[in-house]
């Protein structure tokens, strides 16, 4: 092989490699737009399984139907029998909560207006992720006639909880924050700007 062809071998692998390294950047940088895009729009309109949908949740022993709207949004009742469900929502709480189900048909459901049940009453409006970080919140544990080391191990569980129902809280105020300040929306014009330019490297529009 002459100098010129082997020279000439050697420029077309690198080129190569170039074009390879710049697909996968770009793959990479589409799949990060992706990612931002589905982050707004959680933000924006909450995920796609929570909208326009009907839930029971149950707290301190109190039914809730939860339903939300186009963008996710919450309307909370207190459900107090069982004819005041239509026929879908009877089915969607026998699958939902079989439990709540037979005990709402036998009229043995109950009404308690705790703190915790208040709260979540008033959460018209918000959305139904914001709705279940409520929902969800541990509730610290009473450690009466537990033994000392039941009572560490109670606790210990508590504070596990507590510290990864506060991680997902403050991810989720993060993404909405970032969507309110334009941060989100300022990454994808950036990462488009990468990708024009990862084309153009390679020849493409």
């Amino acid at each position: 092989m002459s100098k010129q062809a082997f020279i000439k071998k050697q420029m077309e692998k690198q080129l190569s490699e170039l074009y390879d390294k710049k697909v996968t950047e770009i793959t990479s940088l589409q799949g990060e737009k992706q990612i931002l895009r589905s982050t707004i729009g959680k933000v924006i309109g909450g995920q796609m399984e929570h909208r326009n949908q009907t839930f029971f949740h149950e707290a301190d022993g109190t039914l809730l139907k939860v339903n939300t709207g186009d963008n996710s949004s919450v309307n909370v009742e207190i459900v107090r029998s069982f004819n005041s469900l239509d026929y879908a929502e009877r089915v969607g709480l026998q699958n939902q909560n079989p439990n709540a189900y037979k005990l709402l048909k036998a009229d043995l459901v109950e009404v308690n207006g705790t703190d915790k049940v208040k709260s979540l009453l008033i959460s018209d409006g918000v959305m139904y992720q914001e709705f279940l970080h409520k929902m969800e919140e541990p509730v610290k544990p009473n450690l009466s006639g537990l033994s000392i080391e039941d009572s560490t191990k109670v606790l210990r569980e508590y504070d596990e909880a507590k510290a990864n129902h506060e991680a997902q809280v403050n991810a989720y105020n993060t993404d909405k924050q970032a969507y309110l300040d334009g941060t989100l929306n300022r990454k994808i014009d950036e990462i488009d700007e990468q990708i024009k330019e990862a084309k153009a490297e390679i020849g493409e529009a």
